[in-house]
């Protein structure tokens, strides 16, 4: 027998904590760079410049010392400014509020809604709260309310140094079986050439295509009967992002892959920075910190991709724990007369499959268009069977929520929205009750509500 008494969302806000810091630690076993190390990096590098500015330079480097360091300087400070944008906490909200009076009566109406995030790759972490209540004739009631946290992850984080490294030693065994007598030299000379073009050219793996999320959330819908529902799950996001991006993700994109005023190793300055010999490195940077400028550098051509990405296709799969608490309140023709059917249902408590195809369009920077199409089932059995003995009926048990928005960046800060939900219960929970003549009456909960609007909202 289910208990009457559904766990608070303190509970389930720990079970979500748990597995999120366990996806935490996880992810940044995998990262390319911590913030630490970078912050490390970035500190240890400006008391070096600090310290060569005052020193004495042979006049054939000075120059080139100067514009090395220059340069250096200027990918260090865009990368610090994205290590610091890429984990601050950022928030969205929004109000709305209208009233109605007669001699006779009143109504006034509220929707507020905020929400949160920080960080977007290789992990991201999103909390929101929407609430719509209204006051009708001095009698409050809470129509509908959602709470949502949910941490995502990218489990597969690609290292630009091991990709280098492997090309490496594949030329120092080239090499290597060159000197052995009776080789064809110039054979071994194009696999080396090739190689060597190989090192050369970006990294094209991003590790975007696979994602993983897990939740909590908790939702009432008076509408559909809906008097609590706890929810704590996680499952798998693959995505598929378009290389088109936006004006500004192309702007971030050519800003951090600048040339270096000298044409060494493909015009790349982070290879130059690592190889360049004919150059007097003044700021004598260590394996270890190249190798942070590197992973960081790559973990924000990644970031700037995944949020300035023109165009993203993705499906989610994933399973969940619920708790629902319903009740039903119909008014139907009982016995010839209009009756308010209202009956409260025992507690239950299911593990159901969730799917999600999703589209995100952003064909310019200021506008972005959302689809997502959330259906969920049970776990095992696919029907559901409401029956008294004498009178049947089944119903395929899904779950579908469809959200789609487009939303225009008027200001930095300010957002019109124009937004349309629709949710729908194949299977709404139902009574069968008997009628004075011996008849039966299958009341069935509401099935469906649509909502849609146009919302003002503003950044923090």
């Amino acid at each position: 027998m289910v208990s009457q008494e559904l766990p608070s969302f303190k509970w389930l806000g720990q079970k979500a904590m748990l597995l999120g810091l366990f996806c935490f630690f996880i992810t940044k076993s995998f990262a390319q760079v911590s913030d630490r190390d970078f912050s490390e990096v970035y500190k240890s590098i400006i008391l070096k410049k600090s310290r060569i500015q005052w020193a004495a330079f042979d006049t054939s480097t000075r120059k080139e010392d100067s514009t090395l360091m220059e340069e250096t300087q200027l990918l260090l400070d865009d990368l610090n400014v994205f290590m610091e944008e890429e984990h601050r906490l950022n928030g969205n909200g929004k109000f709305a509020f209208s009233g109605n009076e007669t001699k006779s009566g009143n109504l006034f109406k509220v929707d507020a809604g905020i929400s949160m995030d920080k960080g977007i790759y290789p992990y991201e972490l999103d909390f929101s709260t929407n609430l719509q209540t209204q006051l009708k004739d001095g009698t409050f009631q809470e129509n509908v309310s959602d709470i949502d946290i949910s941490f995502d992850f990218h489990p597969i984080v690609p290292d630009p140094g091991k990709r280098k490294k492997k090309y490496e030693e594949k030329i120092r065994e080239l090499k290597t079986e060159m000197t052995q007598p009776g080789v064809y030299v110039e054979e071994y000379q194009r696999e080396i050439n090739k190689y060597e073009l190989k090192m050369e050219e970006p990294a094209t793996g991003n590790g975007l295509w696979l994602e993983n999320y897990v939740y909590a959330k908790r939702f009432s819908d008076d509408f559909l009967g809906i008097d609590n529902n706890y929810a704590v799950g996680g499952g798998f996001i693959f995505s598929l992002f378009s290389k088109a991006l936006t004006d500004k993700g192309i702007k971030n994109r050519d800003e951090m892959n600048r040339k270096p005023s000298y044409e060494l190793h493909g015009g790349d300055l982070v290879r130059c920075l690592q190889n360049c010999t004919p150059i007097h490195n003044a700021l004598k940077l260590s394996e270890s910190e190249l190798e942070i400028i590197s992973k960081t550098r790559t973990r924000y051509l990644i970031s700037n991709r995944k949020q300035y990405s023109k165009f993203r296709f993705s499906f989610l799969i994933g399973a969940f724990y619920e708790l629902e608490k319903t009740t039903l309140n119909q008014l139907v023709n009982f016995n010839q007369v209009d009756t308010t059917i209202s009956h409260t249902f025992s507690p239950t408590n299911t593990i159901r499959w969730e799917i999600r195809p999703g589209l995100v369009w952003k064909p310019k920077d200021k506008y972005k268009f959302k689809l997502y199409t959330f259906v969920n089932f049970p776990f095992d059995n696919f029907d559901e069977v409401t029956t008294d003995g004498t009178l049947t009926d089944v119903r395929l048990d899904y779950f579908m929520d469809i959200q789609t928005s487009f939303d225009i960046k008027i200001e930095d800060h300010f957002n019109v929205g124009i937004y349309y939900r629709m949710i729908y219960d194949n299977a709404p929970n139902s009574l069968i009750l008997t009628e004075s003549n011996g008849s039966k009456l299958l009341v069935l909960g509401e099935k469906r509500r649509d909502s849609f609007g146009i919302s003002l909202s503003f950044d923090f």
